[in-house]
């Protein structure tokens, strides 16, 4: 989770800056499958998820290296 964690922190910065029509007091996240994940990330990092009015996980991970021996798209796993 730290490389998309680093760019998705970015994005929402980026987002709110250039875009005065997104409300940062009501912002939502949701992901699933990897998304999901980074929600669960996102959800145990404080500095990320004060950001957020509300988070949403649908089919999240929990644990890379359970997820590493029940799928054949690893690359995330051997990504980050």
């Amino acid at each position: 989770g730290t490389l998309p964690y680093e760019d998705l922190q970015l994005g929402l910065t980026a987002a709110l800056n250039n875009y005065k029509y997104i409300d940062g007091n009501r912002t939502a996240a949701l992901g699933a499958s990897y998304g999901g994940f980074m929600i669960n990330w996102i959800a145990g990092h404080q500095d990320m998820s004060q950001r957020f009015k509300t988070l949403v996980c649908h089919d999240g991970l929990f644990d890379m290296r359970g997820m590493a021996y029940s799928t054949e798209e690893l690359w995330f796993s051997e990504h980050d």
